[in-house]
């Protein structure tokens, strides 16, 4: 079998395409990172970066990162990253952690794209990057989730050097250290990474049983293959551990120990939460089978759910039909991308919550199999159809971008027709569940209170890490007060001006004898409200309304 040599002109479109979406990206990313909130777990996730920072800068002395609650059980490279990187920029703190966050997601989108121009042509490639870049909970995500984006950024270029690994017949060194260095960036951001090590006994299986090189090898140059192949995954596995460990400082204690203590902890996470599922508040324990599922359907543009469904068949008759070509190594990595994390919660129904936050990787694989059964349904037309087929399946990609306009900068709040869309799973599921849409409360406030009249007392919902999402965009003359529990009375206190609530838990319905004064709403959905203790005083003579 030869590597696929693709013709000049595709490669030409295919490294045009690279560059102009990933410049448009760029673009993007630069004028819209400023736009958004802050997620509940921000602040203490930027401490945490902080915290790693002093003890590198310390000479490895500092043990500040332990008092970051659990945070250091995860990797801390995005978090010490942007920590560096804001140092220099005092004042600017989030917006920079918004900025690097989004540019991971960027990294992601350029990794799962470098997979879709392995298949032949440029159909799968084109169709793949609409597909994610539509997707608006992976765009939202990408500005605020400082865990989650990352590891899906490293997850998909883990598995470009996995396939990498397969292609042809040479396994050079390259192939396994530059696998090595992309395992090793994912396990500094989460554990979880490892599932990736796991995809390489499958995907090698099948290539070894597709090319059965046994049949053309003499026992000792088997033998002799075998060895070096042995010792060159060690190699990588030796350097992603070693890339891991250099990052992360909870792991010099213990540099094999400490890394598998955090994986259990993660696939043993116990602590449960109150989840808004279907109209029911139910403890992340008992959630029932098919939340994740279910989650990715209803979350998901259906254009693109269609499309994957489209895929999963073309993949699965794809290995089934081309078993020792190329794009075969390619479906089934896609087909384990996709299906064995969705498997393993149905099969082991382990402590999930928060809708999809938690599985974010899987979608550039989702992106991957819509583009291909996109392709497939092109390749099905008749010739002089192809062209309307490709502009048809194109714009029905290009829909959720109306939404996504619309939602700005609540992307990550999506749902798709099946749920409603996000007016009807407003109540029956969780929006803003991470408080981002305190900011736009906060820039009301600070345009609609007078300086004079400060300290203006606004009592913010929910819990301790909430007054980070507020407090940080509050003006001066405004003073944050946090309320440790739900407050059930009908007036707000006297001492209090303002009152912020989310509606997570329904929060923003407390104080209900006292007036909203601002509602943060999208698409019928309300995501927070500022109440008023006091009157509002009334314009100057004269002034425009």
């Amino acid at each position: 079998m030869q590597e696929t040599i693709q013709p000049s002109n595709e490669k030409r479109f295919k490294i045009a395409w690279f560059i102009a979406v990933l410049s448009v990206c760029l673009i993007a990313v630069v004028i819209l990172h400023d736009d958004y909130g802050i997620a509940w777990d921000g602040a203490r996730l930027a401490d945490y970066g902080d915290a790693v920072l002093e003890y590198f800068t310390s000479g490895f002395t500092s043990q500040a990162y332990k008092q970051c609650d659990d945070a250091h059980y995860y990797g801390p490279l995005v978090e010490v990253l942007s920590s560096a990187v804001y140092s220099h920029f005092p004042g600017h703190r989030f917006e920079i952690r918004h900025l690097i966050s989004a540019l991971t997601g960027l990294l992601a989108l350029a990794g799962m794209m470098s997979i879709a121009a392995l298949f032949k042509g440029r159909s799968v490639l084109v169709f793949s990057t609409l597909a994610l870049i539509m997707m608006p909970r992976f765009v939202g995500h990408a500005f605020i989730n400082t865990k989650d984006i990352p590891f899906a950024c490293g997850f998909a270029w883990t598995m470009f050097s996995l396939v990498l690994l397969f292609r042809g017949h040479r396994f050079s060194w390259f192939k396994f250290l530059f696998f090595g260095l992309c395992l090793g960036l994912t396990l500094a951001v989460r554990t979880g990474g490892l599932l990736a090590l796991c995809f390489l006994f499958p995907v090698g299986g099948f290539y070894f049983l597709a090319n059965k090189p046994w049949l053309e090898e003499r026992a000792g140059g088997l033998a002799y293959k075998g060895v070096s192949l042995g010792l060159k995954l060690l190699s990588a596995s030796a350097i992603a551990w070693l890339v891991m460990v250099a990052f992360w400082p909870w792991a010099h204690e213990s540099p094999f120990l400490h890394p598998i203590e955090a994986f259990k902890l993660a696939s043993q996470f116990n602590r449960p939460y109150l989840v808004l599922f279907q109209g029911n508040v139910i403890q992340s324990p008992d959630l029932p089978w098919y939340y994740l599922p279910w989650y990715l359907l209803i979350s998901t543009p259906l254009p693109t759910i269609i499309l994957l469904a489209a895929g999963v068949a073309v993949s699965i008759f794809g290995v089934l039909k081309a078993f020792r070509d190329d794009e075969s190594l390619l479906y089934v990595c896609l087909l384990l991308w996709f299906w064995f994390p969705i498997g393993y919660v149905i099969a082991t129904h382990p402590n999930i919550y928060d809708g999809i936050r938690h599985f974010l990787f899987i979608l550039p694989a989702m992106a991957l199999l819509a583009g291909a059964g996109a392709a497939w349904l092109v390749q099905a037309m008749k010739r002089k159809a192809r062209n309307a087929a490709v502009i048809t399946l194109s714009g029905l990609l290009v829909l959720p971008l109306v939404d996504m306009i619309e939602l700005h900068p609540y992307q990550m709040t999506y749902f798709n027709g099946v749920a409603g869309g996000v007016g009807g799973a407003y109540g029956k599921y969780d929006t803003d569940y991470w408080l981002t849409s305190y900011k736009e409360c906060m820039e009301w406030l600070n345009n609609n209170t007078d300086p004079k009249d400060g300290p203006i007392k606004v009592l913010v919902a929910m819990e301790p890490l909430s007054i980070n999402c507020a407090k940080y965009f509050a003006a001066p003359h405004i003073q944050i007060v946090l309320a440790n529990k739900r407050p059930s009375e009908a007036y707000m206190p006297d001492f209090l001006d303002y009152y912020v609530g989310n509606s997570r838990f329904s929060n923003h319905a407390c104080f209900p004898k006292n007036k909203v004064v601002y509602i943060v709403q999208r698409q019928g959905a309300v995501f927070s409200v500022i109440r008023q203790n006091k009157p509002m005083p009334a314009p100057p003579e004269g002034a425009a309304p």
